[in-house]
């Protein structure tokens, strides 16, 4: 019985590791800081200044047109 006991001790204490994991994710971002960040970029290319973008929920849509 003695030889028991630290075995089921050890046991125990691997298994609680794993039972509570730490789960961190980066904060999110507005719609408005994508579009903006977007938009200043584009604005700087000259092929690109007229094009619109649109931010739903994180799904970019963009849209005019651009010389080939």
């Amino acid at each position: 019985l003695v030889w028991l006991v630290p075995i089921s001790v050890a046991q125990t204490s691997d298994t609680s590791e794993d039972l509570n994991p730490i789960i961190q994710t980066p904060p999110a971002v507005s719609d408005a800081s994508i579009k903006s960040r977007i938009s200043a970029i584009f604005d700087e290319i000259e092929s690109l200044n007229r094009v619109t973008v649109e931010v739903n929920h994180g799904v970019v849509r963009l849209a005019g047109e651009v010389p080939s």
